[in-house]
């Protein structure tokens, strides 16, 4: 699949961009599970009307109760290929190809099989639609521990209503109340297992084409095994999908007013070892803006997750969400680019997990102990384009030039209820180097250096970019402990990001 991107991407319509979700839900009545979490890259190859080819990337992780302890309890993920073909202005006939797997947390377990399908929609507008849908059913090839050999895929939403509409650093603003649904069902000749979610959202559309939606919904899993044991119970979530216009973001900063999500964007990638493939999942989002003394404050929120898998065992995978506040100052120095510098204060966690372990390695409690890191507070400084929305566009104009335009990063925080010590203290020294241009691929090198419970222990990365993808090589160390993980990686990858 990252092949064919790679292939495609120079063909790709440069203006149908990568589009990231992110969803977070805590149970309000549940029979077990305490909330639920989702991440989703929908990434365009190929768009020759009528037909469209797309690459999408869905990871969906359970959390439970297990010995008074809230543990993740299951990793799903789903990889297809589809292919649209518009039939009709509002309907368009689905072809999808791909793969669905299910690993266990910290205890052996797994399922996993091929998926093909057909189905229709309604089509993939830009603009929001009063009511979109789409079904699809298909069969299951190559099953392991699957019991079932058809599946469902089912979706709809209806928008009741529209209200406060606006404008906000000249992109619309509007906000919309929804009734949406989903159904996820496999069977065979015996019975049928699904997972069900019905409820209303409210709908949140604001600059740079970012969407939040909060949800209240049923949620219901009635023995689908690909996300973990049964629920029944009342879910409520937050969730934020991201798109990206260059000239928007790098604008943003120098007029920006209070606002809600000012700015969105994420990152995914997958790399190659010897022995091994990694994969990170990352979203960014700037909730709201608040003005106090002249500045503006702003609300943030970074969620990653990172899949390691090795061929045999020691499988693994880490979450990590920092919450905070962050503001630009005027410190605008040549050590900045002549640009302010940002300040922030957050809460960082991370909590590590094997997947699908090997028998042997688990203990006789049934689950291998997971690693946890916080850090509280934790304070940082960095130039305005570490974060990559907020760099000149014009780096990737058709040219050929040196650029060395050099951002960093410094953080400083408390260590706090972490699985190994560490001592009290965290730190991260951060430096991205923008080399050179050819012909508008950005030849890049970037690198962390941390102490403490920050995240990762230390990572260099160089590469060639574009606006919506990469190619890179990367050295990383998260620094797991040794019944999860097996050291340091190095691995050579295609990113796809925004």
């Amino acid at each position: 699949m990252w092949l064919l991107s790679a292939l495609f991407a120079r063909a790709a319509d440069e203006s149908s961009l990568p589009t990231f979700r992110s969803y977070a839900g805590t149970f309000l009545i549940n029979d077990g599970h305490n909330y639920l979490v989702e991440s989703e890259l929908h990434l365009p190859l190929w768009q020759a009307a009528p037909v469209n080819f797309y690459y999408r990337h869905r990871e969906t992780t359970p959390f439970r109760e297990w010995n008074e302890q809230v543990r993740a309890e299951v990793l799903h993920q789903h990889d297809e290929v589809q292919t649209d073909c518009v039939l009709h202005p509002f309907v368009r006939a689905i072809f999808v190809a791909g793969y669905q797997r299910s690993q266990w947390e910290d205890k052996p377990g797994k399922l996993s099989a091929y998926a093909f399908g057909a189905g229709l929609g309604s089509t993939l507008y830009r603009d929001w639609p009063r009511v979109a849908w789409q079904v699809i059913a298909g069969g299951y090839a190559d099953r392991e521990n699957v019991p079932a050999i058809w599946w469902v895929e089912a979706s709809g939403t209806w928008r009741v209503m529209d209200f406060m509409k606006d404008t906000y650093l000249g992109s619309r603003y509007r906000a919309g109340v929804a009734v949406t649904g989903e159904l996820e069902l496999i069977g065979n000749d015996d019975r049928s297992r699904g997972v069900y979610r019905l409820g209303p959202e409210l709908q949140l559309t604001t600059a740079n084409g970012n969407e939040a939606r909060m949800r209240c919904e049923w949620y219901r899993n009635d023995d689908n095994p690909f996300y973990g044991s049964d629920e029944n119970g009342l879910l409520f979530g937050f969730e934020l999908s991201s798109m990206r216009d260059d000239q928007y973001i790098w604008r943003a900063w120098e007029n920006r007013q209070p606002g809600w999500l000012p700015l969105c964007w994420g990152s995914f990638d997958a790399g190659v070892g010897d022995r091994y493939w990694v994969q990170h999942f990352e979203i960014n989002a700037e909730l709201v803006d608040v003005a106090i003394a002249d500045h503006l404050v702003t609300g943030t929120v970074w969620f990653e997750t990172r899949q390691e898998h090795r061929y045999g065992d020691y499988d693994n995978i880490q979450y990590s969400v920092t919450l905070g506040v962050q503001s630009a100052v005027g410190w605008e120095t040549i050590l900045s680019q002549h640009q302010p510098l940002v300040v922030g204060a957050d809460f960082l966690h991370r909590s590590d997990h094997a997947l699908d372990p090997d028998d042997e390695r688990v203990p006789a409690t049934g689950l291998i102990k997971n690693g946890s890191a916080n850090v509280l507070p934790r304070f940082r400084l960095q130039t305005l384009g570490w974060d990559l929305p907020y760099r000149d566009p014009s780096i990737y104009d058709r040219r050929t030039a040196w650029l060395h335009q050099f951002d960093w990063r410094v953080t400083g925080g408390w260590n706090i209820g972490n699985t190994h010590q560490r001592g009290k203290v965290s730190g991260q020294l951060g430096l991205s180097w923008d080399i050179a241009a050819v012909q508008g691929y950005v030849c890049y090198a970037r690198g962390l250096v941390s102490g403490g419970n920050e995240t990762p222990d230390a990572s260099v990365e160089f590469g060639v970019r574009r606006p919506a993808f990469k190619l890179f090589g990367r050295y990383e160390d998260y620094g797991v402990t040794s019944t999860i993980a097996r050291g340091a990686t190095f691995t050579i990858g295609l990113g796809a990001y925004l």
